[in-house]
């Protein structure tokens, strides 16, 4: 009888651990929607550009090399950045001081900086993939893309 208690609270504590891993891998899984949108607007960003410089299939190819070789310098700059913004959120949370805030913030804007520098250069890439015609066509989908739009509101600080 002592045995088979024994067994019962064994099994019912590893159905607790199966549940609890069961759990933790469907709460943790990757956000396969998520993922599948951003390739289809990197796919109509593409499309875009191709249509509107009118790029032959080599200017295609590089392209999406140079896009390929971007995302992965900035990919573990944005990871950086994330957990930074969630170490922000625990001092929040732990009330630290402002010298450790500061330090934080200081190196956030250090990795947003890296990642607009790698912004420029990336976009001075590809315009030079380019023909003379095609970087007039870029140039101006540039500054059409830095205009903010009639009912984007812009940021002010008080």
């Amino acid at each position: 009888m002592n045995r088979n208690r024994l067994l019962i609270i064994l099994v019912a504590i590893l159905v607790v651990m199966n549940a609890g891993l069961l759990s933790f891998l469907w709460l943790n899984k990757p956000d396969y929607k998520r993922t599948r949108g951003d390739r289809e607007r990197q796919k109509r960003v593409e499309n875009y550009f191709s249509k509107k410089l009118d790029l032959s299939e080599e200017q295609e190819r590089l392209f999406e090399q140079q896009r390929k070789k971007h995302f992965r310098e900035t990919r573990a700059l944005m990871k950086d950045i994330q957990a930074d913004r969630e170490e922000m959120i625990t001092m929040l949370q732990n009330g630290a001081d402002s010298l450790a805030i500061e330090q934080v913030l200081a190196r956030i804007n250090e990795k947003n900086n890296d990642v607009e520098r790698l912004n420029f250069w990336h976009l001075r890439n590809l315009r030079e993939i380019c023909d003379d015609n095609q970087q007039k066509r870029f140039d101006k989908i540039m500054h059409r893309i830095g205009e903010p739009r009639p009912n984007q509101r812009v940021r002010s600080r008080p």
